[in-house]
């Protein structure tokens, strides 16, 4: 069994849940090609002390409401609901060919994925903020297809009852204090892994959905935090940062799921795991761990995209199956890569990525792996729940 392109440069073998991986004595791992062409979130780039022109200055007292001077510019960060409502799905259109590429353009990314990182700010509130447009999207979206499917009751306006919340929240400039936050959304979410685990599928999709909703407007934007502040301030700012990324990499797993369930929604199902998994991967702030399982979700969403063929509700032509397939081996080379160069820490993982993505797909990461691992070999875990196993020759 080859090890995606690895395949043609080491020895590997399948013994069950684990690849084995015959290296030579020096433990020099090959790289097939330079770590710098993996096509990474340009603006999750630029490293820890990248400026932010238009982070909303705010400070432990914002974060706990003790201020509340601040709730409009928190709030102003997000689109108005009836925009979401109006526009549904467009807003993902629009991030990825409008937005997307003009940001693209602005960060000077080149073909190797090299940034230009004094022009990454220029870009980031309007990439920013055209990311978490089309997360909310995503998520009116979910609620509906969940009604569709008989899992959720909505009201006449056909939004899930989470989403009424948060339009309620929204429209009085509602702010709970970000520990309140955390715990609910945490409580929720630990109730959709129970509810997974019970293979009740559309009720755990319910409870991952919700939890999403329910820390917005404290979502994971380098517009509202600042790096310190994600991962270092504390419990209250380090959880939300983190729980969203998982949520929406559990919601991707979760709709896989669903399409297995109804025949009738499959495509539209699978799509959804397809937009969830890739909207993991672009959260700036997210940990080594997460961001390797984000871009193993992708994969999985990709690959389904592409095995299932045209479909009714959601018909693939051949060029695009051909592309899914082509961006889903991207996909999983780069969550293999960040599994291995994952510290195991917890840390951030594009804290090191200055002007290229090569601190979160570190070679030299991975290799201090390889080299501290004892004459015996060792083993990396995968997102997928199979493991690298190493061997050296003597």
């Amino acid at each position: 069994m080859t090890f995606g392109p690895l395949g043609d440069y080491i020895t590997t073998s399948s013994n069950g849940d684990s690849l084995a991986v015959a290296l030579k004595a020096d433990r020099k791992f090959p790289v097939p090609f330079p770590v710098d062409c993996f096509q990474h979130v340009p603006y999750a780039g630029g490293g820890d002390s990248l400026p932010v022109l238009d982070r909303v200055p705010l400070s432990a007292s914002h974060y706990t409401q003790i201020d509340k001077t601040m709730n409009a510019q928190i709030w102003g960060v997000l689109p108005t609901p009836m925009q979401i409502v109006c526009d549904k799905a467009k807003f993902k259109d629009k991030f990825l060919h409008e937005i997307s590429p003009a940001c693209d353009v602005l960060c000077h990314r080149s073909a190797k994925g090299v940034l230009d990182r004094r022009h990454i700010p220029l870009g980031m509130s309007k990439y920013e903020r055209g990311r978490i447009a089309c997360n909310l999207g995503i998520l009116f979206v979910i609620g509906i297809r969940l009604e569709m499917d008989g899992y959720l009751r909505v009201n006449s306006l056909f939004a899930a009852p989470a989403w009424n919340d948060f339009v309620a929240r929204a429209n009085v400039r509602q702010l709970d204090p970000l520990p309140q936050v955390v715990a609910l959304a945490m409580a929720m979410k630990l109730e959709g892994n129970k509810l997974y685990k019970e293979a009740k599928y559309g009720q755990a999709m319910v409870q991952y959905h919700n939890a999403a909703l329910a820390l917005y407007p404290w979502v994971s934007t380098p517009l509202l935090f600042t790096s310190n502040a994600a991962f270092e301030y504390g419990v209250a700012q380090l959880h939300p940062l983190q729980s969203e990324s998982t949520l929406w990499c559990n919601m991707s797993a979760t709709a896989l799921q669903l399409a297995t369930l109804h025949p009738v929604s499959r495509g539209l199902w699978i799509n959804t795991a397809y937009n969830c998994g890739e909207a993991a991967f672009h959260f700036r702030f997210i940990t080594h761990n997460m961001l390797a399982k984000a871009y193993w979700r992708a994969y999985q969403a990709r690959m389904a995209l592409h095995e299932v063929g045209p479909l009714i509700d959601f018909p693939v032509s051949p060029p695009v199956r051909d592309d899914m397939y082509q961006r889903a081996q991207e996909y999983l080379l780069i969550s293999n890569y960040v599994a291995l160069a994952d510290p195991g820490d917890g840390s951030w993982a594009h804290r090191d990525c200055h002007d290229r993505h090569d601190g979160c797909t570190s070679i030299a990461k991975a290799q201090q792996k390889l080299d501290n691992m004892s004459p015996a070999g060792g083993t990396v875990a995968l997102p997928s729940g199979k493991s690298l196993k190493f061997t050296f020759d003597k």
